[in-house]
């Protein structure tokens, strides 16, 4: 079964159109890689997912056609995204980011965020300090335990290692490998870094000038130098 469906996307920019008719699946409970260099449509292929860059095709959310995308809407549904950039809320605490994280919840957030810095134990560490203080890589941490707040059944990661030393990427890797083993979340992750994205994925799907030109198990693409080399970088 497939927890998202993506069939014939387009998306543009005003007059600039950058993704061509790309269409790849979601599988539930697993990880799936969007790869490609800069440029390529990866980030743009997430906003359209989320309904925030003009895009037409089909997104289908455990088998339901999403006519009406917004983030609003998706967060609604159980989708979590944590954008490039990272996203959080520099003059706020660790704790109070956190709390924001959670807002659309009706029960307790203390157990959650208790969770949260069991998995995260850095962010108990520093969870007075206010959040622009941070390393990029707890920063990273912090955006990622927000949107697990949310309980999310899909999670949408944009370029989780931008900026972070490799040590630092390893972490954070490690860190998405355990929580997707322990609670089946099911993760799209979007980056430029393959080595590390390809060592965490199921399957992968790589993106060159917004058309899809590769698809399959993750372990099979890394294998493959020819596919690293004139695709990924490595």
């Amino acid at each position: 079964m497939s927890t998202l469906r993506v069939t014939d996307l387009h998306a543009s920019y005003g007059p600039m159109k950058v993704l061509h008719g790309v269409s790849f699946n979601v599988g539930d409970g697993q990880v799936t890689a969007l790869l490609g260099p800069n440029g390529a449509g990866k980030t743009t292929a997430l906003r359209a997912i989320c309904g925030t860059v003009r895009s037409s095709g089909t997104i289908e959310l455990d088998g339901e056609v999403l006519a009406q995308r917004s983030a609003t809407r998706m967060a609604r549904l159980g989708v979590a995204h944590v954008p490039e950039g990272r996203g959080t809320f520099g003059e706020f605490t660790v704790l109070e980011n956190l709390r924001l994280g959670g807002y659309s919840r009706k029960d307790s957030l203390d157990e959650s965020i208790e969770q949260v810095f069991d998995w995260f134990p850095r962010l108990r560490e520093r969870m007075t300090q206010v959040a622009g203080s941070l390393s990029g890589g707890e920063q990273q941490m912090l955006a990622i335990a927000r949107a697990l707040l949310l309980r999310p059944r899909l999670l949408l990661l944009d370029e989780p290692s931008q900026g972070l030393a490799p040590t630092v990427t390893a972490d954070v890797y490690r860190i998405l490998r355990d929580l997707q083993q322990s609670l089946g979340t099911t993760i799209l992750v979007v980056e430029q870094n393959a080595r590390a994205a390809l060592r965490l994925a199921d399957q992968a799907f790589v993106l060159e000038s917004g058309r899809l030109v590769l698809g399959g198990p993750a372990s099979e693409i890394a294998a493959d130098e020819s596919v690293r080399r004139s695709y990924l970088g490595y």
